[in-house]
């Protein structure tokens, strides 16, 4: 059998890729996904598709699921944790025990020969009040300023801990809760080996898709040795109740945004050369080449962010002069991880089932609006964005509203709409319609050449739209109208 996967192609896999998404119940089809991926060294997915294939993985491979396997080391784990906080909590009621006998060894040495009945308070003699907490008064958590993110805080005079350093953030992509588990205590012991700061996040699991988020959940917090109070690194985990780490957790959370901020900016950088690779030309080595009024308006304006990391991905570019080699050479950085937790380009999925429009990168979903489709009249398939326009047939107020981006120079196109009944109905001729505000920021976040995938069943019935203050924007290249074409697409 392994021979025979050994022949796989590309296309082999996408058609057992559909075929377990129509067939989730074939097990032996998830053990030969699996296998590909194993092949492929994408562990995470070949581990999830054995552990779908269930007994017959255990047949063929005469050993436990990757789930099962890890129990064992899982719950070895966890009682070490746990033995350790249990020892650190016997020292520190030894210790409050030890000061309590002091005390009152020290009020027995006061009151020895006084008159017990009658006692004296003298001006000047010494109280004994209760301790407060360190820093004076009671700290009370506030919202992280997300503009605010990567600047130090001010720690106060009072303040003896140390703020720690901005360490390594570390993805832990959630699966099943036995392998989740498994991956965050895996993760957690390489950073404690390596005697190496990290914060470890995740993100919401929807499903399939984890939900992506500028504020991911922190998981775990491991301090290094050098950082650490102890003799040995310390780990917290947030979200344990008696966990005692307020001032690692405000900190970790601030590191987490800037982690995610970057690794967005990063996503965008790489997406848009890999946008223009899928159009068959070569990216310039400025963003802002790419920003031009139409029709050279492969994306709607330059963000300031991330025009400097643009720059570094084309650098890596330069060398190779075909636009082949430099697709392979992009996707060698996705698979090595440049971005992430991001895997591959940006590209939009778009369900007729659920009337849903969906950005995502690999299983992250970055978006995913509600839609006006047009039922039979809506084509399946893939296309690409070939057109950005602003304002079709030169008014926002118009049937096409204030966007539109053309689908592989068909008459078909994404485009808002004015009328907003029609969103989440088929009652277009086979557009896509969207409101305004959303399809403002899809203008904003695709770059012309992005893939569209049109399909049914795929996305579940839920919003991924962030407020209006935290709408994805860039400032808008001048001249992206088209007075000269009057626009037919098939509202």
């Amino acid at each position: 059998m392994n021979e025979r996967l050994d022949e796989w192609t590309e296309k082999d896999e996408a058609y057992m890729k559909k075929y377990v998404q129509a067939h989730p119940d074939n097990r032996m089809a998830w053990y030969l996904l699996g296998k590909q991926y194993e092949k492929d060294g994408q562990l995470r997915k070949a581990s999830y598709c054995y552990n779908q294939a269930g007994d017959i993985y255990k047949a063929f491979e005469n050993e436990p699921l990757p789930i099962e396997r890890f129990q064992e080391e899982q719950l070895l784990m966890m009682q070490a944790v746990q033995k350790r906080m249990r020892k650190r909590n016997r020292i520190k009621l030894g210790i409050r025990v030890l000061a309590s006998l002091l005390i009152l060894l020290l009020f027995g040495a006061m009151l020895a020969g006084e008159d017990a009945m009658a006692p004296s308070s003298k001006p000047g003699e010494t109280e004994i009040a209760q301790p407060k907490p360190e820093g004076g008064e009671n700290q009370t958590l506030k919202p992280v300023d997300k503009h605010a993110v990567g600047k130090d805080a001010d720690p106060g005079k009072d303040n003896k801990l140390p703020s720690p350093s901005l360490g390594t953030v570390v993805y832990v992509e959630k699966t099943s809760s036995a392998q989740s588990d498994r991956q965050l205590r895996q993760a957690v012991v390489k950073a404690a080996k390596q005697n190496q700061s990290s914060t470890l996040v995740t993100l919401q699991k929807h499903g399939r898709w984890s939900i992506w988020s500028t504020q991911p959940q922190v998981w775990a917090i491991v301090k290094s040795k050098a950082q650490s109070e102890s003799k040995s690194s310390q780990t917290y985990f947030p979200g344990d109740a008696d966990c005692e780490c307020e001032p690692e957790r405000m900190q970790a959370v601030k590191d987490a945004a800037l982690w995610a901020r970057a690794a967005e900016q990063r996503l965008m950088a790489m997406s848009t050369h890999a946008a223009v690779l899928q159009r068959g030309k070569q990216p310039p080595a400025s963003v802002g080449e790419l920003a031009k009024g139409y029709p050279r308006n492969v994306v709607s304006g330059v963000h300031a962010e991330w025009s400097g990391i643009y720059k570094d991905v084309h650098k890596k570019l330069t060398p190779i002069k075909t636009v082949p080699k430099m697709k392979r050479v992009l996707d060698e950085q996705w698979a090595t991880g440049a971005a992430e937790p991001f895997e591959e380009p940006l590209r939009i999925i778009i369900d007729k089932k659920t009337h849903r429009l969906a950005v995502v990168s690999g299983s992250i979903m970055l978006r995913n609006y509600k839609v006006g489709l047009g039922g039979d009249r809506t084509p399946e398939g893939s296309f690409v964005i070939s057109e950005k326009v602003v304002n079709p047939n030169g008014s926002s107020s118009g049937a096409y509203g204030s966007r539109g981006m053309a689908l592989s120079n068909t008459q078909y196109a994404i485009h808002g709409t004015n009328d907003l009944d029609s969103i989440g109905q088929d009652e277009s001729l086979g557009c896509i319609r969207m409101s305004n505000e959303d399809v403002e920021e899809l203008f904003d976040m695709v770059a012309m050449g992005t893939k569209v995938t049109i399909t049914s069943g795929h996305l579940p019935d839920m919003s991924v739209v962030p407020a209006d203050d935290e709408r994805y924007r860039v400032p808008l290249t001048p001249g992206q109208e088209n007075p000269k074409k009057v626009y037919k697409w098939l509202d």
